[in-house]
């Protein structure tokens, strides 16, 4: 990789800078890391901001996400993007002193919540067969994707400013429980986890919305009878729509090497 910049300025970059960054091969996570440290080594004597401080491991972690980001497979969101938190916060395995000595500094049993969700943020979808595995940290992440995701398509479809191809579009979107699902459950000694497989598409009350002119929005989520939630593959959730309502032609429009 080549830096594009002075190993130092390297240390200001935001999140969103060093993942374009990253993904342009302008600059390496190893790079950023070395950057960060030296700006720590240089600030430290006189400001003591940190604690703990592994600068091995975490050029270890960088060495890693360098490899992946050169196959083109970052792992999750934040992959190579340095980060530090506060000492009260727990992270597994490490002392936990709460700003203080007046308290035992014996190893934490667990993430804190913080912690945890910026490990989340850093895990790597497993897939076996072509299947995702959803294991309960999966499903968090996956419930958030899918919010986020829902929020931004329902915001453009309500766009209707003047002098706009959607002025005046008054487009209604629903959503909501409209697909019965079922776990893969175990396969070939592979346990799926939360990972499902769509059991039965609500078409009723999917014609009910169409009828009165709304777009019916489906999530890649089901939940079975029990109120479990399943992780599903967007392909199967259309495929079983188009089929449910007898549509006479299913288009997908998907990230990947082609279009198909």
């Amino acid at each position: 990789m080549t830096s594009t910049a002075a190993s130092t300025s390297l240390a200001d970059l935001g999140a969103h800078d060093l993942l374009a960054g990253y993904r342009s091969r302008a600059f390496s996570p190893v790079e950023v890391a070395q950057a960060v440290l030296a700006r720590i080594e240089q600030w430290e004597p006189h400001i003591a901001a940190t604690w703990l401080l592994r600068p091995e491991r975490a050029l270890a972690q960088a060495r890693a996400s360098e490899a992946r980001w050169l196959k083109g497979a970052p792992q999750g969101l934040l992959d190579g993007v340095p980060v530090t938190i506060k000492d009260n916060v727990a992270t597994e395995g490490d002392p936990t002193p709460l700003g203080t000595r007046a308290v035992a500094t014996s190893p934490a049993a667990a993430d804190a919540p913080p912690a945890a969700r910026l490990r989340e943020a850093g895990r790597a979808p497993r897939y076996v067969d072509g299947l995702r595995v959803t294991e309960t940290e999966d499903l968090t992440l996956v419930k958030q994707a899918v919010g986020r995701l829902r929020i931004r398509i329902e915001a453009r479809l309500s766009m209707g400013l003047a002098n706009s191809p959607m002025h005046g579009a008054r487009l209604r979107v629903v959503s909501g429980n409209l697909i019965t699902a079922r776990p893969l459950g175990v396969r070939d000694g592979v346990d799926y986890g939360f990972t499902g497989e769509v059991r039965r598409i609500d078409d009723r009350a999917i014609r009910l919305w169409l009828e009165q002119d709304a777009i019916v929005l489906l999530s890649p989520l089901g939940y079975s009878p029990t109120g479990e939630i399943f992780n599903l593959r967007a392909e199967e959730v259309a495929t079983a729509a188009a089929m449910a309502l007898r549509a006479d032609k299913l288009l997908v429009l998907g990230e990947g090497p082609e279009l198909r």
